[in-house]
């Protein structure tokens, strides 16, 4: 029994270092960066007709319609944003949903609004 154990323990070590392997380059994907979030909400068509954020990167973008959610924010319409947010892929969506998900890491500014800003 003990002429067994040396083949073993090289087994286990393959098998252990194998089962780490996708963590490691699960953690690989995820994505921080920080948008900008419009003050108001417009109309958009996803599987119906919707209300969508409107999104950009940089402040002299113009806006982008946000078809998903950012997990733990708390829109109020009226006010401005700026986020810290995180992406990362989910493995196997529903057909009609991302293939990202987007989370809120911080609220790194907010700011009332008293004109709207200029729509899409």
């Amino acid at each position: 029994m003990t002429s067994q154990c040396p083949r073993i323990i090289p087994l286990l070590i393959l098998v252990a270092a194998g089962c780490a392997s996708p963590v490691q380059q699960h953690e690989t994907e995820l994505s921080v960066h920080e948008i900008y979030v419009a003050p108001q909400k417009v109309p958009c068509t996803g599987v119906g007709p919707i209300l969508c954020l409107q999104t950009r990167e940089t402040p002299d973008q113009p806006w982008q319609l946000f078809y998903g959610e950012i997990q733990g924010f708390d829109f109020r319409p009226g006010t401005e944003y700026r986020l810290r947010v995180i992406e990362e892929p989910v493995s196997n969506p529903p057909a009609d949903s991302s293939a990202i998900r987007t989370t809120l890491d911080q609220v790194l500014e907010e700011r009332k609004v008293s004109s709207p800003s200029k729509r899409l």
